[in-house]
């Protein structure tokens, strides 16, 4: 959800950071035990990373993402 007013910005910022409101969207998938276990292998790799890893090239949801951590800085 990066529709976000720069009047609203408060709403999501606090001491520590800021919270980042998402909207799920639920897929069904067929499950196929190696790729699910290939995908929760890159899964713990991001969640083990130090900081979170810089997006995509071309991103539009990681591009908004940056400009409204470079607006808390």
């Amino acid at each position: 959800m990066t529709d976000i007013s720069v009047d609203n910005i408060g709403s999501c910022t606090h001491d520590c950071g800021f919270t980042m409101k998402y909207d799920a969207k639920i897929l069904p998938i067929k499950v196929e035990p190696n790729k699910t276990v290939n995908l929760l292998k890159k899964v713990r790799e991001i969640y083990d990373m130090p900081k979170v890893p810089i997006g995509k090239e071309g991103c539009k949801d990681c591009e908004k993402l940056e400009a409204l951590s470079n607006l808390i800085k």
